[in-house]
Parts: structure tokens; C-alpha cells; sequence
């Protein structure tokens, strides 16, 4: 993979331990397993506040765990309906007051929510135009601090790395708007008539001076952090990758802002864009490493160190339905996980040298589950246990080595494919 990566590997692996500690956590993460939740003693629902079962009905848009050191196993959920649901994966899951909680934070389908890292702060990206700035108390509760105005439809939101007020939105009009929460005048930490990123991406086939600005931008369908100075967006409706600098991304063009991309990633497919752009894009623990999710059901590997922009290798073997389907990594950024359809996931080993192929998916053999497609999963930070939660129908799956005493679900496992093991033998 990238240089880094192999200088390690080629280390490691003249030490003599490469093998032995790589095979040791393979086994780990095909020990996985769900462990149902038991919120009332006997079902595996939560309760509501009138004693009955509480019922999900509606998608997951977005399920990530907690990126504060001492609240790591915090995982949140957000929903069709609007709702942030916060549950501990660890302890008792039958202590209900305690493990599971949720919170009607809108009144629309949050299509995405981020973490800070300091402190233990929720930024939210809602369909209605609107981001809220919440802070999650000691005592369970979860305070709206501030409300956040868009001129449409959020679809992605982000932390800068180290700050629990600073963070990019990715809206439907294809704009980045970057805001700083300790500015109580509605102002955005770029100033004057750069507060904001906007068309960011547009139709390959039109011409600026051919289409008007609403036919001809796309929306921004994920946008993270790259540095703190540094962003990078993609659209569902454009083949390249785009890096902006905040500091130099724009320029004066006969009188007009027009903001320039520091660098575009593409891959080398020449298809139509509807099957070309991108869903999801993350980058691994160490920044070192981009990886995007395209609509053609595979997962592009890029090196940010690097000037080269085309992929250094890719990831397959996975479906998508729609383009919503999420892509998580874990903390030592060895595992790839995608979401897929019919409520399944599959997971990559990233290490050198690399395999296009699966090497684990989940497998379940209860028909009567709702075959929704899954959308959202993530890793546990916590580099002392190996955890990930995936979520379809609002309904977290917490999956985890288990120990003697912790009773997991024989209808659901996570299982090596035929790929792993053809590469054992």
C-alpha cells in the first residue's frame, strides 16, 4: 500500500511476529457476535415511557460510537424520524434507564450526526437545512446549545480534528459551510464573501456558461476533515474527489469568487456519473489513507501522502441499494467494513499486501428479520477491545468478542469467506 505501510510490514515481518500477531486478530474478528439486548429481561426492544415495547420503525441513517476517551463505548444512532439514540454497550443491557435512551433532536430524517473529541458534543445534519449543536450531560441528558441555518438539506457533517465548536456541513446545494460555534452572530470561521465553499461539484457534460447554478451543481454527499486546514467532499453525482484548502480555495475571476479544488482524486472507470460517484468517504486512523465508496459497488483506496490522485488499490465484492450505505474502519485501521443490502455487511483486511476480496460477512439465518439495507456501522476507538455496531432499522447491533458468561445470538455471526480461506491455505 502506501509507504508507510510497507515499511512497517517489511519490518515487522524480518522480526518474525508479522504472521503470528496478524493470524491471532483475524481470529478475534471471527470470534464476533451479537449479543442480543435484553432491555426488560425478556425482549430484545427497549422500553417506551408508558411500559410497553418500544417498536423501530423507519431506517438508519447514521450509527457511530463516541470519540471521547472515556466515554468510548457511547454509540448514537440517528433516524428517519429525527431521533438521536444513545445506548452503552457495556454492563447490564436490562438496566433501561441507564444503557438506552433516545432524543427527538428534529422533526426530520437525520441523515447524518458527527462526534467531538474533547468534549462530549453532537453536531447533527438534518434533511429540514438545519445542524443543532447538542451536549450530551452527565446526568443523561441532551441539551440543544445551538441551531445552525442552511439553505437546504444537510447530508454530512464533521469535527475539525481537536475542536469540539469548530465543523463542515456538506448540503444538498452542493456547498461547504465551515462554523465556529464560539461566534454567537451566525457568522462562519471563513469571512466576507468566502464564508462558505459553494458548487463545489458540477455535471461533466455542461459548460458554466451553458447551465444555470441550480442544474448544474450536485450535492455534497459526504465531507470530512482532512487536516484543520484542509477538507475533502464527494458527490453521488460527480467521479472526482475533491481536497479544499480553506485558507487558498478560491480565486477572482472577471469580478466573481470561484473556488478552486487544491487537488481532485478519480478513479479510471469512464462510465456515466450516475454509476460513478461517490456515497461515503473516510480516512484511517493515522490520516494517511483515503477510502471511498463508489455507486459501482466498489471501494477506492487513495494515499493522501502522496501527490498521485488514482487509487493505489481497490475493494470489492459487496452490493449496495441505494446511496446511503456507509463505510467504517476500525481503530488500527486494519478492517474495512461496507454495509450492504438484505441486512448484510462484509469486512476487508487492509494490510500489505492487500486482497480485493472479502475476507469476512456476516451471516445470519433468521428469514424473518427485515431484509432492509444496512447503511450504517462503525468501530469502537477504544484500541483495548475490538467492538462494532451496525444499524439497518434503528436498531443497534453491537457485535464483540464475547466472554463465557455472555449468551450471543445463534441467528446472526460473523464468519470468514472463501477468500480467507483459500489465503490461509
Amino acid at each position: 500500500m502506501d509507504s508507510i505501510n510497507v515499511l512497517k510490514y517489511m519490518e515487522k515481518r524480518q522480526l518474525g511476529y508479522t504472521g503470528i500477531k496478524s493470524k491471532l486478530n483475524d481470529m478475534f474478528i471471527g470470534q464476533m457476535g451479537y449479543i442480543p439486548q435484553t432491555y426488560d429481561g425478556a425482549s430484545d426492544y427497549p422500553l417506551d415511557d408508558t411500559g410497553n415495547t418500544y417498536i423501530y420503525i423507519g431506517n438508519t441513517f447514521a450509527c457511530k460510537f463516541s470519540r471521547n476517551k472515556n466515554n468510548s463505548h457511547l454509540v448514537g444512532i440517528s433516524t428517519v424520524h429525527g431521533e438521536i439514540i444513545l445506548e452503552n454497550t457495556i454492563g447490564h443491557y436490562n438496566e433501561k434507564n441507564n444503557q438506552f435512551q433516545r432524543y427527538y433532536v428534529h422533526d426530520d430524517s437525520i441523515f447524518n450526526f458527527a462526534w467531538a473529541e474533547p468534549q462530549m458534543k453532537i453536531i447533527t445534519a438534518c434533511r429540514d437545512g438545519s445542524s443543532k449543536l447538542c451536549s450530551f450531560r452527565s446526568s443523561g441528558v441532551l441539551d440543544e446549545e445551538r441551531k445552525f441555518i442552511h439553505y437546504s438539506a444537510v447530508k454530512s457533517v464533521m469535527f475539525c480534528p481537536g475542536s469540539s465548536d469548530i465543523f463542515c456541513c456538506g448540503c444538498q446545494d452542493g456547498s461547504i459551510k465551515i462554523w465556529d460555534a464560539r461566534l454567537y452572530n451566525d457568522k462562519m470561521v471563513l469571512e466576507c464573501d468566502h464564508n462558505n465553499i459553494s458548487n463545489t461539484h458540477y455535471s461533466i457534460s455542461g459548460t458554466k456558461l451553458s447551465i444555470s447554478k441550480s442544474e448544474k451543481c450536485f450535492g455534497v454527499s459526504s465531507v470530512i476533515f482532512n487536516t484543520d486546514q484542509t477538507v475533502i467532499s464527494c458527490s453521488s453525482m460527480d467521479h472526482d474527489i475533491k481536497l479544499w484548502d480553506l485558507r487558498k480555495s478560491y480565486r477572482q475571476v472577471q469580478g466573481n469568487t470561484e473556488h478552486q479544488p487544491l487537488m481532485k482524486y478519480f478513479n479510471e472507470m469512464k462510465i456515466s456519473p450516475l454509476n460513478n460517484g461517490y456515497i461515503d468517504i473516510i480516512t484511517n486512523p493515522q490520516c494517511t489513507l483515503m477510502y471511498a465508496s463508489c455507486k459501482n459497488n466498489v471501494i477506492y483506496c487513495y494515499s493522501l501522502d502522496s501527490t498521485d490522485t488514482k487509487p493505489i488499490c481497490q475493494y470489492s465484492g459487496h452490493l449496495n441499494e441505494t446511496g446511503f450505505s456507509k463505510i467504517s474502519i476500525s481503530h488500527d485501521g486494519r478492517y474495512l467494513f461496507s454495509s450492504c443490502k438484505e441486512n448484510n455487511g462484509v469486512i476487508w483486511l487492509t494490510d500489505f499486501p492487500y486482497n480485493e476480496n472479502p475476507m469476512f460477512k456476516i451471516d445470519k439465518t433468521d428469514e424473518t428479520f427485515p431484509k432492509l439495507e444496512l447503511r450504517a456501522s462503525d468501530w469502537c476507538a477504544d484500541p483495548t477491545s475490538t467492538k462494532l455496531v451496525t444499524s439497518s432499522n434503528s436498531m443497534p447491533m453491537v457485535w464483540s468478542i464475547h466472554g463465557p458468561e455472555q449468551k450471543i445470538s445463534e441467528k446472526y455471526s460473523i464468519c470468514p469467506t472463501s477468500f480467507y480461506q483459500s489465503k490461509k491455505s
